[in-house]
């Protein structure tokens, strides 16, 4: 049975919310050039098999889970772009890119990122994460198999449960994020979807066809 309509739209919500790679508290100047690079390094709808559209080109509001960015995510930061959500059913998929002063610098910056996803499973576990449509919990984390591409690829997953405070409804989701660095620069993704993973073979398209954007 496919999931109502507002269960897809919890967790599109949720899935906005620990896209936790974007970060705006960089202690470098943003340069314009770089600014570009990572906005032609975006994702379009046509990279996508079909069945996938863009429902939105930009997150609104805050989240509770803000509060585990790690400052070491922003630091030396010259560029970045986010696309919208690509949605297909329950399933959506985000991106954001990340320039860097230095490869060095992006290295950094991946290590941060894990420690991010950590706390975001602590938050969602202690009831920190909590919204005003849903209740979340029995979050785990792990790491997971991914394509091999650009100079390091991490590659994360996060099962959780929901449950929706006015229809009762609820299910299990799961999100999964991929860290890709090439040189100095992030690519990252993030993929939800309801009661199972987004498809790994879909999942490693995009993963592939992201880094060859970044290194092109």
């Amino acid at each position: 049975m496919r999931p109502p309509t507002v269960l897809v739209l919890a967790f599109a919500c949720l899935f906005s919310l620990v896209l936790v790679a974007c970060s705006n508290d960089s202690t470098t100047a943003p340069a314009p050039a770089d600014a570009t690079v990572a906005k032609n390094a975006l994702l379009t709808v046509a990279d996508f098999p079909t069945g996938w559209t863009v429902v939105d080109s930009a997150r609104s509001g805050s989240s509770p889970l803000e509060k585990c960015r790690d400052a070491k995510t922003g630091k030396n930061q010259t560029g970045e772009a986010e696309s919208g959500s690509f949605t297909n059913g329950p399933a959506s998929v985000r991106q954001t890119v990340l320039i860097y002063r230095s490869a060095a610098d992006a290295a950094s910056a991946m290590d941060s990122l894990a420690n991010e996803l950590g706390c975001a499973v602590n938050l969602m576990n202690t009831g920190k994460a909590e919204t005003a449509e849903a209740n979340i919990s029995g979050a785990v984390a792990g790491t997971v198999a991914a394509p091999v591409v650009g100079d390091r690829t991490n590659a994360y997953r996060i099962k959780f449960h929901l449950a929706l405070k006015a229809s009762k409804a609820e299910a299990d989701g799961y999100i999964d994020v991929v860290y890709v660095q090439s040189g100095r620069s992030i690519v990252g993704l993030v993929a939800s979807n309801a009661y199972e993973p987004l498809a790994a073979d879909v999942l490693n398209l995009l993963t592939s066809k992201a880094a060859a954007k970044l290194q092109g």
